[in-house]
């Protein structure tokens, strides 16, 4: 996994969360961001995470299963982002 990639996704997170109150996923477009976030379907963790454990991002995945490994994540897990 490339750990750039997913210092930038834990950067967009903390931005969205210091602008629009809520760690939206940085990885999609929005064309109206602060409707995306009272939907709360994309905000980090998002819905396909709490549900099926996939991460769209790929940054919450076990480099080695690539499956999401709740006991802990190769680089990006719920404990490093800033909610």
């Amino acid at each position: 996994m490339d750990k750039s990639v997913t210092a930038v996704v834990i950067q967009g997170l903390a931005e969205h969360k210091d602008t629009l109150g809520s760690p939206l996923c940085p990885c999609r477009h929005y064309d109206d961001k602060e409707a995306e976030v009272a939907q709360g379907f994309w905000n980090c963790p998002c819905v396909p995470m709490r549900e099926r454990k996939e991460c769209h991002c790929a940054c919450a995945r076990d480099a080695t299963t690539r499956r999401t490994n709740r006991a802990g994540f190769e680089s990006c897990d719920e404990r490093s982002l800033v909610y």
